[in-house]
């Protein structure tokens, strides 16, 4: 039947985009089609790691880790979350199995001479890793591309430049910049250890898949100061993956 044939296409169609993405991603961890291969070669020098969070992955938790964690809830998001992140780390050439503990505010404490981070969507993770040398810091966040707000927030988290800049995406250009907002506060957050709010950094787009980040608050941008900071965003069907990362002077 006409019925049992778009199965079939659709079957077929499934194999051709996993088979595609991880051609991709050649050389990183992957056993879900996340869109993220981009990145890592849009990217020189940052490693991309993604993996179906699992139970068992609490038992790759170090006695450090988990004393870090004290007192919280250790859920299969963090336990995942530093899987991927040690993968990643691994990519880059780090021996030895690298402990992560959770920071003051709950951020990834990456060990000596690197620096990552991490974000999670639905029942995935992902890990972004790279050495000091290359970045002074990175942002990941990972966002399911079907994801809906209950009300209009546009106005909330983005200004009427922003939504001009990013109307192209149409009805998801509200999760757009607001996954790349929230990739710029991981990455900045090295830099000033508290929330940043929506409207104190501004994007402009610069080309179909990037855009630069202008620090709107003063007191924010002191903190910061002159450093060059950049998004990318990788977007498909399925994904709305944001990458942040703040570039070394040359």
């Amino acid at each position: 039947s006409d019925l049992l044939q778009q199965e079939e296409i659709g079957k077929v169609a499934n194999i051709l985009i996993e088979q595609t993405v991880s051609g991709l991603l050649a050389g990183h961890v992957l056993d879900h089609p996340v869109n993220t291969g981009p990145i890592s070669q849009l990217i020189p020098g940052l490693a991309v790691s993604v993996s179906r969070q699992k139970p068992e992955d609490f038992d790759l938790l170090t006695p450090a880790e988990i004393q870090s964690m004290e007192g919280r809830r250790i859920s299969t998001n963090t336990a995942s979350g530093r899987k991927v992140a040690k993968l990643a780390l691994g990519q880059l050439g780090f021996e030895g199995n690298p402990e992560i503990p959770r920071g003051l505010r709950g951020e990834p404490v990456f060990p000596e001479g690197f620096i990552g981070s991490i974000s999670h969507a639905t029942v995935w993770a992902i890990a972004l890793a790279a050495r000091e040398s290359s970045f002074l810091s990175v942002g990941v966040d990972i966002e399911p591309s079907d994801r809906t707000f209950k009300h209009d927030i546009s106005r909330r988290i983005a200004s009427y430049d922003e939504l001009e800049d990013f109307s192209d995406f149409d009805e998801m250009s509200t999760l757009v910049i607001s996954s790349l907002k929230e990739a710029v506060y991981k990455a900045l957050h090295r830099y000033v250890k508290r929330r940043i709010g929506f409207h104190e950094v501004s994007l402009v787009r610069t080309e179909q898949d990037r855009a630069e980040v202008h620090i709107v608050n003063d007191e924010l941008a002191a903190v910061v100061g002159d450093q060059t900071i950049e998004t990318v965003m990788v977007n498909d069907a399925n994904w709305q993956t944001s990458i942040c990362y703040v570039k070394k002077s040359t």
